[in-house]
């Protein structure tokens, strides 16, 4: 299809200069405008979101190809979906792959705790979210990207809070870094304590992780 070709270029292009990545915004924020009924019909249903979708589709895949590459490309395209309610996971996608998981403790905290807003009342997104954020962890991981000891010390500061989407996200990291280390002991305490968090989900997202298997 014409659009999908459309879309190709314009988020590469995006990638290589800031003009054209103010026309993706100004496209995404055209679609999340028009996107604002409910068509489920037989010949269309919501063409703009699944525009927005495979527009996101191709910035996440070039953040995987292209790892820490064109972070600003994709926070810019996520504060513009963020602003619309229904475009919220697709903001949330955006900004996990967009962190920058090289920098040092406070930002990357302040990062987390920025997506982590996105999803307040929205458990079941935390959850996909905080899956996003393990995998691409792990990548990182294996092409030298990423500190362990910055690892552990947002996830103690992020399951501290008793926030669902930070005690989430706390658990990816910690399920992480305990598999980098072989779950030495830091690890097994960050994993006791998260086991030990106020929200159900985060307790049960932690007794999930295994770190001596019988």
């Amino acid at each position: 299809m014409a659009w999908q070709s459309a879309a190709v270029a314009l988020t590469g292009a995006a990638s290589a200069a800031p003009e054209a990545a103010g026309e993706l915004n100004r496209a995404l924020r055209t679609l999340a405008t028009t996107d604002t009924a409910d068509e489920a019909g037989s010949e269309r249903d919501r063409p703009a979101r699944q525009r927005i979708d495979h527009l996101v589709n191709l910035l996440t895949a070039r953040a995987v190809t292209h790892l820490e590459a064109f972070r600003a490309e994709r926070t810019a395209a996520a504060d513009v979906l963020a602003a619309h309610r229904g475009f919220v996971p697709q903001a949330a996608v955006l900004l996990a792959h967009a962190l920058d998981l090289d920098a040092g403790p406070d930002p990357l905290h302040s990062a987390l705790v920025r997506l982590a807003r996105l999803h307040e009342g929205r458990p079941v997104l935390a959850s996909r979210t905080a899956q996003t954020l393990a995998t691409r962890i792990t990548y990182a991981h294996r092409n030298g990207i990423g500190d362990t000891d910055t690892l552990l010390t947002v996830a103690a500061r992020l399951g501290a809070t008793g926030d669902t989407a930070e005690g989430l996200f706390a658990t990816a990291l910690t399920a992480t870094g305990g598999a980098r280390t072989e779950w030495s002991g830091p690890w097994r305490t960050q994993l006791r304590l998260l086991r030990q968090h106020p929200v159900p989900d985060v307790r049960d997202a932690a007794y999930a992780e295994v770190t001596a298997h019988e």
